[in-house]
């Protein structure tokens, strides 16, 4: 190792005159590569007198070439050796790497790397092993040498031996903790004055990867600390949970509900056609359909990416995967709604919003009609996180999810920010990574190549932030604010449901402000009022955005709503229970009227049997037994009730009736000219 415990004692004696240079000096000393050998005096022509005068430079001889002072060499190459590798810059693997291929050698390293398996890249391996958390508290749990036994170089004498060494170099380790970032090496006699006890520290904690030594870019201090990743995690623990914020505007809206409102409507009324390479919605039926969603502030929409048209595919697939539409063709060429679909529109808002949340979780359906349906099985996670590991009991990411959530108390609100680091402190995939070092980690179609403790703890933040966005938000679950601490959330009853923290369902659609219906079918919002929209967006275009006549009562929306299987009785109700005022009687009796005017007729296959005679057909309709219904003396009505139709054809050819068969010929397909490409 490079920085042995003599060589860190005479830099920390020396220091001082180091700390003195300004930075030009401080510069062109560190530059010096080979500190036995003599360099350029005209290479250091700006800082060679005050290099001279604090005793790191001897004058210069006759050639031009002056030599370092040989009581210096060794700080010099110490500093050289720090300057070497920027470790706290990036941290990341290949710094990592860097750092310690310079600082320890071959042997150091594959005596740390203990316990690598023989076949693993033994570099990553390294990397996962240092920069875990576990790495530092397992050495500060530490209450003898054994824990430095493994790690010695054969050959070579324990460094923590000592026990006063060992519990200097703990307190110097938590020393820096506290700290949560590189400290100057100046200030290392606020920790201890005995030189030879702290560079004896010094050295433990640095050949064992528990300290990192760099000299700053900037600065040019020469710095040591711990891995800024564990730093940052032991900061977390320490610190307490994030508090109560006051935000100055707030939105809380289940607007995946409303959407799914609005899609099953327009499905209702017309079949949407879907694109034959991916089935997806045409561009044009999305932008179309996106003016009719209830719009999101545009601070949620940017930390949300929470844009229409996004909405608007999002909700297709959760239309999908509920049942509520049915494809027709194969490949499907339309999206319309079904049944369930239908009765789903049907309930009421609050009954709506609960089969979702069911349905998310999977979880036994409490409203009537939907009991038996399975689940959407579309799960807590998103992205969906999958991990391998050998471990028999590894945790349940999707608890542990619902757990971080659960932990906010009252109704007051959070900062997300705040929640999301503070999640740091209970991680389930560091948990699994220290038990199990080669556990395989994939999130959706991507697998994380050798992930250490900080791409995890990433990835959880990930985790913890596609809750929010993909599933509790969307669906009602909490309040979003806005204020000078950033976004902040707070949880709703419906939220505690969702979380599992009740089971009693808690919502209620009311309306905050006035909402009127005008004598011209107009409908009026003098205020805000979520649940009021989704009731009347069912039966009426909207026309406006937050308040005003956001809503037109019409011919074509009652026919719509007709369709998706309302009636005049459930439109009435709607209105007389979120209007603030009585609903007009003209406007009462035009929807009476026009839902009267709404009727359903079926289109239905059947089969023509034009018979030469009377006496034929009858014996036809004999053999039929009610299958075929005579339209006059020669001509029948025949349906089939299944597979009779080849029995019926077999008797009429034994009483010698001869049946020709004429089916609809198939269009032939026009052969598509083949485009002749020229030669380059």
């Amino acid at each position: 190792m490079k920085l042995t415990a003599a060589n860190l004692r005479d830099f920390l004696s020396l220091l001082p005159h180091y700390e003195r240079l300004p930075m030009t000096a401080r510069r062109d000393l560190a530059s010096i590569e080979r500190p036995a050998q003599t360099c350029s005096a005209h290479d250091l022509r700006h800082s060679l007198d005050v290099l001279i005068e604090t005793g790191f430079l001897l004058p210069p001889a006759e050639g031009g070439r002056c030599s370092v002072a040989p009581l210096r060499q060794d700080f010099l190459r110490v500093l050289r050796a720090l300057r070497e590798s920027s470790v706290f810059r990036a941290p990341k693997q290949p710094a990592f790497a860097k750092y310690l291929e310079s600082h320890l050698s071959a042997a150091e390293r594959d005596a740390l790397r203990s316990g690598a398996p023989r076949y693993s890249e033994r570099s990553w391996f390294l990397f996962r092993q240092v920069t875990s958390p576990d790495w530092v508290e397992d050495f500060l749990g530490a209450t003898d040498s054994d824990w430095e036994r493994p790690y010695v170089t054969p050959g070579t004498a324990a460094l923590l031996s000592s026990p006063v060494v060992l519990r200097t170099t703990q307190g110097l380790v938590r020393w820096l903790l506290d700290r949560g970032a590189p400290v100057a090496m100046r200030d290392f006699p606020a920790f201890s004055r005995d030189r030879e006890l702290l560079s004896a520290a010094l050295h433990a904690g640095l050949r064992y990867a528990l300290l990192f030594a760099a000299l700053d870019p900037d600065t040019l201090d020469a710095t040591i600390g711990v891995w800024p990743a564990i730093a940052a995690h032991a900061a977390l623990a320490a610190g307490p949970p994030p508090r109560n914020v006051v935000p100055t505007e707030t939105l809380a809206t289940p607007f995946l509900l409303e959407d799914m409102t609005a899609l099953l409507i327009a499905c209702a009324t017309e079949p949407l056609r879907l694109r034959a390479n991916d089935g997806q919605l045409f561009a044009k039926t999305v932008r179309d359909l996106s003016h009719a969603l209830r719009p999101l502030p545009k601070w949620v929409e940017q930390a949300f990416g929470m844009e229409p048209e996004t909405r608007l595919l999002t909700t297709a697939a959760y239309v999908r995967t509920f049942g509520l539409v049915e494809e027709k063709g194969y490949p499907p060429s339309q999206m319309a709604l079904s049944e369930r679909g239908r009765h789903w529109l049907g309930q009421s808002v609050g009954d709506r919003l609960r089969v979702l949340m069911d349905g998310v979780l999977d979880r036994r359906q409490a409203v009537a009609g939907f009991q038996d349906f399975e689940g959407a099985r579309i799960g807590v996670l998103a992205p969906q996180v999958q991990v391998r590991t050998v471990m028999k009991s590894p945790p349940d990411l999707q608890a542990d999810v619902l757990r971080m959530f659960r932990s906010l108390e009252g109704d007051g609100f959070f900062p997300i920010e705040g929640l999301v680091a503070f999640s740091h402190t209970a991680n389930p995939l560091l948990a699994i990574f220290r038990q199990d070092k080669n556990a395989y980690f994939s999130v959706g179609s991507a697998y994380l190549s050798h992930p250490g403790a900080e791409e995890l703890q990433q990835l959880w933040s990930e985790v913890i932030r596609g809750f929010l966005r993909s599933r509790l938000f969307p669906l009602g679950g909490v309040r979003l604010g806005k204020g000078k601490e950033g976004l902040s959330l707070a949880i709703t009853p419906a939220g505690r449901y969702f979380l599992g923290q009740t089971k009693q369902w808690q919502f209620a659609a009311t309306t905050d402000s006035q909402v009127i219906v005008q004598p011209n079918f107009e409908v009026t919002f003098l205020g805000e009022a979520p649940g009021a929209e989704a009731e009347i967006g069912r039966f009426a275009e909207r026309r406006g955005r937050q308040m005003g006549a956001l809503f037109q009562i019409t011919k074509k929306s009652i026919f719509a709503a007709s369709a998706a299987g309302m009636t005049a009785e459930n439109v009435l109700d709607i209105l007389e229970r979120v209007c603030t005022r009585e609903v007009p009687g003209n406007v009462r009796r035009e929807i009476q009227g026009w839902f009267a005017q709404c009727r359903k007729v079926a289109f239905e296959s059947v089969m023509l049997v034009r018979c030469p005679d009377r006496e034929t057909a009858l014996r036809i309709v004999g053999l039929a037994k009610g299958s075929a219904v005579a339209l006059n003396d020669t001509v029948l009505e025949y349906k089939d009730p299944g597979k009779q139709r080849p029995w019926l054809i077999k008797k009429l050819k034994e009483m010698g009736v001869l049946v020709s068969v004429q089916e609809k010929e198939k269009p032939v397909p026009m052969r598509r000219a083949t485009r002749r490409w020229g030669r380059w």
